[in-house]
């Protein structure tokens, strides 16, 4: 699907029928990355610089920007061819994924309401020391003087 709205969304005619209806008939579990989406979309805004606000935020429409990839993330933030309201959502979403970042997981799993089993136990005192020596060592950089507990 994805290179077929690709490919039509260069050709104006095919445009209203392959990219507005055909992301519409195959369901969204079908398609778990909007890749090829978003490229389809920006092609049409790039081969049909005539199109209005409105078809524009139409199109976009079919794009859930939470499927982006973090390439097509980052170009999408850049294109100049999307609604404003895209590209906001874009960028929020990237806040989100970088907040959920391995550094973010870590720190989020030592306050986890997880059942613990002896090997979690182990796996969160590892992280708690891994955690505690970082924070030392960059208070020892800032010369901060550090009391052991």
């Amino acid at each position: 699907m994805e290179s077929l709205t690709s490919e039509a969304s260069s050709n104006k005619d095919l445009v209203e029928t392959v990219v507005f209806l055909l992301p519409r008939l195959i369901p969204e579990s079908a398609r778990p990355i909007h890749d090829g989406l978003y490229k389809a979309i920006d092609t049409s805004m790039k081969e049909h610089p005539e199109l209005t606000k409105s078809e524009k935020k139409r199109l976009c429409e079919l794009m859930d920007v939470r499927k982006l990839t973090n390439e097509a993330s980052m170009q999408a933030a850049q294109n100049e061819r999307l609604p404003g309201r895209v590209v906001v959502q874009v960028l929020y979403f990237e806040q989100l994924r970088a907040n959920h970042s391995p550094v973010a997981s870590v720190a989020a799993s030592l306050h986890s309401p997880v059942e613990k089993t002896e090997e979690n136990k182990g796996e969160e005192a590892t992280k708690k020391v891994e955690l505690s020596k970082k924070s030392r060592g960059r208070k020892r950089a800032r010369g901060v003087v550090v009391g052991h507990s």
